[in-house]
């Protein structure tokens, strides 16, 4: 598509994030939105102002027959500070066309020059604006968020680009960017003031009418909207749009990045369905085939899974109702905790925002309920912080620089002094070698063409200095795909000796560059590190890629392969959401709502490990995109643009024969730019060691291969040996549980396979189990036993109704001794017992009191006679007391004492 001069085109967007983010207006007035189809026209260094200008006005006049006297346009009026000049130019082109001086209006930066993000392509920009009643002057209304004078097209000339020290550069040619939004040109052309008013949307809000517990929507805003309830209808209906596509296009409910933007829209949608329109919980979500049936033409994937999507959001639904609860609970404990203060903080309110999902009227409405304020002015600057953040955060997500890179204009001035681009053909060639099972990759010698330091070209670097090197040709395969980059080093030619990278990492006299990162940069291959010595553009240099790491990668990514083929048949309707191949591990997501079970885990290492043993060769194709697409069950990577030529990469039938219709026996088949090893055979083993949730609707698989899944299957066996002599260990002992708590914490932080993982984590439940059981049993036998010695006592002594018991052989376990005393009071109900159990120098006593006793004595005083004695702690009631400290005097001492006052109040 670089090949493009003129593109036309409508995109799917989302303000709801970042510099441009019109969240916070969706609702309050009937033009903005956190989805809106965007219609555009650019030129890459083609036409420019003039014919971007004439082109727009002839489609909105003549084409849309748009009333001249209404339509109103604006003009970058200059900056001094950036030593900008106002574009005069594109002023006198509107004149040009027949617009007065009164409808040319001059607006600064925040208008008129537009910026997509801190860095990056910039320039000046005309708007057109509409005003919707007409028959005036609109001029002043501009700009002013006014309802009836509404921006419709902005036409951006991307003349500069701006670094990371917010310089501006002029870029090497005069580009063109346009947008406008369909659902205001909708608007216009349907003769409506509100674009909620128009078919885009009145099917969604109609929907919603019916299912809400207020009345219908009547499109009132601002003060109008006494109590919001219209404004609730618009963000419903706005956001139900928004979800749904983003959903189907892959994106989920989660705390970082996109999905957190996901799951603010959603809660956002949620709380105020509930809290202002009184729907039902599922409301959301069954607008989903509405928005399918609106959008579906245009966007025809909308129609793959509208059940998936609409379950998403349910599942998010169900967990936010749950925070909901939380933050009730937050607040009321908050509230509870301010004492005569009577001040509900800043911070507060606007954590239960953007913590627990409740609007400032929410939660002011609850301080009123409990007659305390909100510090407005605190909040407000809390939610002006988050907003700063949030932007600042969007950027650099977006940004996440490496110290060496290369720019737009880096490239251009490669290209304009005719550098040309790496040659790469030695990155694929590669052979096996089954003695050092390694893949031999050959050293590459080549030139350096350019050296890049911080943000400029030099010509040398000494030693020690961050810096890139671009070189004629590479055997370094640059991080793409979700496949690292390789790592190794730079030999300078002028050593006549060729060591292996291990002994040159050792030895560094002829190393020029230890490369930790490559990265492709149109083609221009940038190999980053720091420097061991001198290096100068034109040096004859040897490439040697570090053969164990990449091998190790080699696996990991034929694997992933294997993998994805192996889910497809476990669960056919998934799909890849992203991956990483690493030296040490692959990682792969994939669409799920639930998690894997210990079934389907074995199920897919049986596959993959099945396909392993197969010794399946690897087979590499180029061929047109829209030939690949004719094989079956091709999969392609997720997030990937791919171009009009695509490499295709297959284990067992060779590409030809899937183009051919020869599928029989098909396995793994992906369009595909990484490197792979030779035969399936190389991978060795496949493990999967851990699985999780990485968001609403996606998991994530992590596994090892070769050496290291061999040594994390002798990890396995390791912990089950451990188990199995748990196991032969079952007795009634709460040390024993102890311990196999401990094993079980040993386990989860193994390295193992996930499935024998999951199978040792049951067999030690169903263990502690056991050992629970016999404790049970035991602890029931120990009650029964001492219980049956008291009562023989009891009886022995009768007629009194007391009893004083001593237990000197028996641990001072509380429960038990509670246990054995409770048992004791239920067989002579009608017996004051006190039990004393001596263990060492520790004293216990437990006393029990009938309730037809209590009015001549009390538990709690008759221990408390004994507490007196031993000097210790505790208490009870008029029917049992507990009473333990140490024993200073004698245990006959103690007994007398207990004796001679129960002895004064029952016979």
């Amino acid at each position: 598509m670089s090949k493009h001069r003129r593109v036309v085109n409508s995109q799917k967007c989302v303000r709801a994030g970042g510099k441009h983010n019109d969240l916070d207006e969706v609702g309050q007035d009937c033009y903005h939105h956190t989805f809106f189809e965007m219609l555009g026209n650019w030129s890459f260094a083609d036409y420019f102002k003039k014919d971007a200008i004439h082109m727009a006005w002839d489609l909105l006049t003549n084409v849309y027959k748009m009333p001249k006297d209404r339509l109103y346009v604006t003009y970058f009026q200059g900056n001094d500070t950036e030593n900008l000049q106002a574009d005069l130019e594109t002023k006198e082109i509107w004149h040009q066309l027949g617009l007065p001086e009164n409808r040319v209006l001059p607006f600064s930066n925040s208008e008129n020059f537009w910026e997509m993000g801190n860095t990056g392509p910039c320039g000046p920009c005309t708007e057109i604006h509409f005003d919707c009643r007409g028959d005036r002057d609109a001029s002043e209304l501009v700009n002013k968020d006014d309802p009836e004078v509404v921006e419709l097209w902005n036409l951006v000339f991307t003349q500069y680009d701006r670094n990371g020290q917010r310089e501006l550069q002029k870029l090497p040619n005069n580009n063109v960017d346009t947008g406008m939004g369909l659902e205001r040109l909708v608007s216009i052309l349907q003769g409506v003031y509100s674009n909620y008013d128009t078919d885009l949307f009145r099917p969604i809000i109609s929907a919603i009418e019916q299912v809400s517990g207020i009345g219908p929507y009547c499109g009132k805003v601002g003060l109008d909207d006494v109590d919001g309830v219209d404004m609730a209808y618009r963000v419903l209906a706005d956001h139900a749009r928004m979800l749904t596509v983003c959903i189907t296009d892959g994106a989920r409910p989660d705390f970082h990045n996109q999905g957190y933007v996901v799951k603010k829209i959603l809660r956002r949608a949620v709380r105020y369905a509930r809290e202002k329109l009184n729907t039902p919980t599922g409301t959301l979500a069954s607008l989903v085939p509405i928005v399918v049936e609106s959008l579906g033409g245009a966007f025809p994937e909308l129609k793959s899974n509208p059940e998936s999507v609409m379950q998403v959001i349910n599942q998010e639904e169900k967990q936010f109702l749950k925070t909901l609860t939380k933050g009730q609970k937050y607040l009321k404990k908050h509230i509870s905790n301010l004492g005569s203060q009577k001040n509900v903080s800043g911070k507060v309110a606007w954590k239960m925002h953007n913590s627990f999902g409740y609007s400032i009227d929410l939660t002011n409405k609850i301080a009123k309920e409990n007659n305390v304020s909100i510090n407005l002015e605190e909040y407000e600057e809390e939610r002006r912080k988050s907003k700063e953040i949030t932007a600042q955060g969007g950027i650099k997500n977006q940004q996440k620089m490496r110290k060496i890179a290369l720019s737009g204009q880096d490239i251009e001035m490669l290209r304009k002094q005719k550098v040309p681009v790496t040659n790469t053909i030695s990155v694929y060639e590669t052979k096996y070698n089954p003695l050092t099972n390694k893949h031999i990759i050959s050293d590459v010698k080549t030139q350096i063409l350019g050296i890049k330091t911080g943000n400029e070209f030099v010509t040398e670097v000494d030693k020690g200095v961050e810096c890139g090197i671009i070189t004629t040709s590479t055997s370094f395969y640059a991080e793409a795909g979700g496949q690292v980059a390789d790592v190794g080093i730079v030999l300078n030619n002028q050593s006549n000796t060729c060591l292996d990278v291990s002994d040159v990492l050792n030895n560094q006299s002829n190393t020029c560059l230890d490369v930790s990162d490559v990265q492709s940069y149109s083609r221009y291959v940038l190999h980053s590190g720091k420097s061991n010595t001198t290096m100068k553009v034109a040096d004859e240099v040897t490439l040697q890629v570090d053969s164990d790491h990449r091998t190790k990668v080699m696996r990991n990514h034929s694997a992933t392969h294997l993998l994805n083929f192996a889910l497809q048949k476990v669960i056919p309707d998934t799909s890849q959401k992203g991956s990483l191949v690493a030296s040490d591990k692959l990682r792969f997501n994939f669409s799920a709502m639930d998690p894997l079970n210990m079934n389907d885990l074995q199920r897919i290492f049986d596959i993959v490990n099945n396909l392993i043993q197969e010794a399946l060769p690897q087979d590499t194709s180029h061929v047109p995109l829209n030939t690949a697409y004719t094989i079956p069950n091709l999969q392609a990577a997720f997030g990937e643009a791919y171009g009009d030529d695509v490499r295709v990469v297959t284990f067992g039938k060779k590409v030809n024969e899937l183009l051919s219709g020869n599928c029989a026996g098909q396995s793994s088949v992906e369009l595909c730019g990484g490197t792979h090893v030779e035969n399936t055979s190389e991978i060795k083993k496949f493990i999967i060691t851990s699985q999780k949730a990485f968001s609403s609707g996606v998991r994530r698989l992590e596994a090892v291969t070769g050496e290291l899944a061999e040594e994390v299957e002798c990890n396995g066996n390791k912990r089950k040996e451990e188990v199995e002599q748990m196991q032969n260990k079952v007795v009634d002992s709460p040390r024993l549980l102890h311990e196999l708590d401990s094993l079980a914490k040993s386990v989860d932080k193994t390295l193992m396979c996930l499935v024998s993982k999951m199978e040792l984590r049951q067999e030690i439940l169903e263990c502690k189990e056991k050992v629970n059981k016999a404790i049970k049993k035991s602890f029931t036998l120990q009650v029964d036993e001492f219980a049956r010695q008291i009562v023989q006592s009891i009886d022995s002594n009768r007629p009194k109704r007391y009893h004083i018991h001593q237990l000197s052989d028996i641990s001072n376990d509380k429960i038990l001794l509670k246990e054995i005393v409770k048992k004791v009071s239920k067989q002579k109900p009608d017996i004051a017992v006190m039990l004393l159990s001596v263990d060492n120098e520790n004293i216990h006593c437990f006393s029990v009191v009938p309730k037809e006793l209590n009015k001549v004595v009390k538990a709690d005083e008759w221990g408390l006679i004994v507490n007196r004695v031993i000097n210790g702690k505790g208490g009870g009631s008029e029917s049992l007391s507990i009473f333990h400290g140490q024993l200073k005097v004698s245990i006959t001492e103690i007994v007398t004492a207990a004796e001679d006052f129960i002895s004064t109040k029952v016979d």
